[in-house]
């Protein structure tokens, strides 16, 4: 069954676990680990780094179009097609290959984004894009335990990224290791992300649902409401 959950401006369509793509642009390259392979020969050619900047903000672009409509799957088909030449020149950059493999979770084709997934760790083991993106793919192939260390992995190497926490404490949910998604949510909940906040309860909520215990649930249901979260079935 597919839900749709609308986090404040931002949508998304995914089977029951929530997915939430990091915040954008500069921030992104400025977290971007270890380099891979960002100088370009001395021409006018934009750098590798440069490229991914560019490219993920034409895919944030692209997300922001209804999921589904035809000028989304046009959107994104253009960010595929800007990728490849990005690619041709910078064929070992982690953070661009990994953005390909966004792309198409985006697309639907998650197959083809745990193949990219698994591309860009093996360059890069140590960039959290890439860590972030398999992880993401296997989970939503319902491949918990490998997706999960995944996830786990680009949230340490990103801390201040609470959108990666609040994914691990997502796909913890969806695993059914409820105590762990408890325990996660409520690590992000203390931080006090005002825009995570009501996601983050209404997570939580349905991890205690699934212990069992409906009165708590309600609570972190109603603070989710309070927040401004708003489940759409």
């Amino acid at each position: 069954m597919l839900k749709t959950f609308s986090i404040l401006t931002l949508s998304v369509v995914l089977p029951f676990a929530m997915l939430l793509y990091p915040d954008s642009g500069s921030a992104v390259a400025a977290e971007a680990g270890p380099a891979t392979q960002s100088t370009s020969p001395a021409t006018s050619r934009p750098t590798c780094k440069q490229q991914y900047v560019t490219l993920n903000k034409q895919h944030e672009k692209a997300l922001k179009k209804t999921p589904g409509s035809r000028p989304y799957a046009i959107a994104l088909y253009d960010v595929e097609q800007a990728i490849f030449p990005a690619l041709k020149q910078c064929p070992d950059n982690a953070e661009l290959v990994s953005l390909m493999g966004e792309v198409q979770i985006s697309s639907g084709q998650i197959p083809f984004a745990i193949q990219y997934g698994r591309k860009a760790v093996k360059i890069g083991p140590r960039v959290w894009q890439a860590n972030y993106l398999l992880g993401s793919a296997l989970n939503l192939k319902k491949e918990y335990a490998e997706g999960i260390r995944y996830l786990l992995i680009a949230s340490q190497l990103a801390p201040g990224r609470n959108t990666l926490k609040f994914n691990v404490c997502s796909a913890y949910t969806a695993a059914k290791k409820y105590n762990k998604a408890i325990e996660s949510c409520t690590d992000l909940i203390n931080r006090n992300d005002k825009r995570l906040g009501g996601p983050a309860h209404y997570m939580r909520a349905l991890a205690y649902k699934g212990l069992g215990d409906t009165r708590t649930a309600e609570k972190d249901q109603a603070m989710a409401r309070k927040l401004g979260f708003k489940e759409i079935k």
